[in-house]
């Protein structure tokens, strides 16, 4: 990635880091975000009881599910998916596509919150109806995301339906290179800048259809609800018997649709939780390691190396 797009995305970190508290800034910026803005300002107040100066030292927004904030957007935006956002649950009344050019993305989807853990090279588009929250990057992460308004991406998606929540894994370089051209006219906005958006935009969706999809499954549902409850004593053959199926048959399917053996795939989700609790907590890091099922600290040491190349105590050093 060129020093452009990078200084592009360091300003970005800059916007979101400077942003105010005062009351009625905040309440200002939940009237432009929000198609229902008295609801999300009720529930801060009342409910969560945060006052304006408490905003930012939140790690995270726990909106009740029956109150669900909705993000509106009348034009087409691309940001990076910056360190200083809070997480919170949300749906919207826009297309969100969801790119990770370095790093990795966690996210919840849908209401039951089914984990997703996205890979470098792995994007995702999330239609007007799923709702999701996407957890804190690291520093490292290059996340970046699309705000498409409905008549924008109806333009652009020809004759390609994306009615529902749709994953594509190791996208191909053009992709990337629509993904920041898109950057690139979005922070210039020169002359037929719409047309542009448009036409780079179609140009990326049919990219992405050409990539193998990552279809829906049921039993990886099913794996992703069983590990964020039993990630410390996780195994293959318990959550097959949960499901009524042999842990062979189950080991294919998790290996057809992950990549990964049930191992790699608990690890991973492990490694994930890890990071989130370096960057957003003070835990210890036998705290942490016990909490993800280390019968010490020294196991996550020797795994966290070999995923990350340095230790956890140096990640969150550098990182958080």
């Amino acid at each position: 990635m060129n020093n452009k797009f990078s200084n592009i995305m360091d300003i970005h970190e800059i916007e979101d880091s400077m942003a105010e508290v005062e009351e009625a800034k905040l309440y200002a910026i939940i009237n432009n975000l929000f198609s229902n803005p008295e609801e999300v300002i009720c529930f801060i107040k009342n409910t969560l009881r945060v006052s304006p100066s408490e905003y930012n030292s939140f790690e995270r927004m726990d909106f009740s599910d029956k109150m669900i904030p909705i993000r509106t957007e009348s034009e087409f935006r691309i940001r990076k998916h910056t360190n200083t956002q809070i997480p919170y649950f949300h749906a919207h009344d826009f297309y969100e596509i969801i790119a990770v050019i370095k790093g990795r993305c966690v996210q919840h989807i849908g209401m039951e919150k089914l984990i997703v853990i996205m890979n470098k090279g792995d994007i995702c588009i999330l239609p007007p109806s799923v709702s999701h929250i996407l957890e804190k990057p690291c520093k490292s992460d290059i996340v970046l995301k699309m705000h498409i308004p409905k008549s924008i991406f109806d333009n652009a998606r020809g004759k390609s339906e994306f009615n529902e929540y749709r994953m594509y894994n190791n996208i191909s370089k053009q992709s990337e290179y629509f993904v920041l051209k898109l950057l690139s006219e979005c922070d210039e906005a020169q002359v037929n800048f719409d047309t542009c958006i448009i036409h780079y935009l179609a140009l990326l969706l049919i990219e992405i259809s050409r990539t193998k999809e990552v279809k829906f499954n049921k039993i990886i549902a099913d794996l992703n609800k069983y590990l964020s409850k039993n990630i410390k004593s996780a195994m293959l053959s318990q959550f097959s018997k949960s499901i009524g199926y042999s842990s062979v048959y189950v080991g294919k399917v998790i290996k057809e649709n992950t990549g990964k053996s049930f191992t790699d795939y608990l690890t991973d989700i492990k490694m994930s939780t890890v990071v989130e609790q370096l960057i957003n907590t003070n835990n210890t890091i036998d705290d942490i390691a016990s909490s993800v099922g280390y019968a010490d600290a020294s196991g996550l040491h020797k795994q966290f190396l070999i995923t990350y190349g340095m230790t956890p105590t140096a990640y969150r050093i550098n990182f958080s």
